[in-house]
C-alpha cells in the first residue's frame, strides 16, 4: 500500500481569509468585487510556490451551488492560496467536472440527494456518506474542511475532523 503523501502544516490565517472570503460571497458581492485578503509582498506577486514542497491540503466543500457561484469560489480559493503551500480538494455534488479540470484542480464526486435514489434507492445512504468521507479523509489527508453551499451533515465533517485531528 502507497504511503500517505506528505503534508506541509495549514498556512496560519488561510482559514479565516476563506471564511471572511466565504462571508463576502453569501452577502451578495460578486468574489472580483471582494477586497484583497492578503496583499502579496512587493517582489512577491509573481513567485509560485515549488511543485516538491509538501502542501497541506484543505477540503473545500462546493455542494448545491450554481455554475456561476461555483466559478467565484474556485477564484476566491485560487488568489487566497496563491503562492502558499495549500493544495484544495473540492468536494462536489455536481457533474459539471469542467470547472476543476480546466484549471487542474482536484476534486471528488458526491452524487446529490435527488440522484441518489437514481443511483441506488435502497441503500442507506447517512451509512454511505460517513464511510465515503472518512475514506476521502484517508486518502487526502486534510487538515481542515471549509464550506462553500450546503455544508456535509455533521457526521461527515466529524469523520473527517476524527482523521485530522489523530495525526
Amino acid at each position: 500500500m502507497a504511503s500517505p503523501p506528505e503534508t506541509a502544516p495549514l498556512p496560519p490565517g488561510l482559514l479565516d481569509r476563506l471564511r471572511s472570503a466565504l462571508a463576502t460571497i453569501r452577502a451578495g458581492r460578486p468574489a472580483a468585487e471582494a477586497p484583497a485578503l492578503q496583499e502579496p509582498a512587493p517582489g512577491n506577486e509573481d513567485r509560485a510556490t515549488p511543485a516538491d514542497v509538501p502542501r497541506a491540503v484543505i477540503f473545500v466543500t462546493v455542494f448545491g451551488l450554481s455554475s456561476a457561484a461555483l466559478e467565484e469560489v474556485i477564484e476566491v480559493v485560487a488568489r487566497e492560496g496563491k503562492g502558499i503551500p495549500v493544495s484544495p480538494v473540492f468536494l462536489t455534488d455536481s457533474l459539471d467536472f469542467e470547472p476543476f479540470r480546466t484549471r487542474r484542480l482536484r476534486f471528488e464526486y458526491l452524487p446529490d440527494g435527488g440522484a441518489r435514489h437514481r443511483f441506488a434507492p435502497d441503500l442507506d445512504w447517512p451509512t454511505y456518506e460517513r464511510r465515503r468521507y472518512r475514506l476521502l479523509a484517508e486518502k487526502w489527508r486534510p487538515q481542515s474542511l471549509i464550506s462553500f453551499g450546503t455544508p456535509p451533515s455533521p457526521d461527515c465533517m466529524a469523520a473527517i475532523r476524527s482523521l485530522s485531528a489523530g495525526r
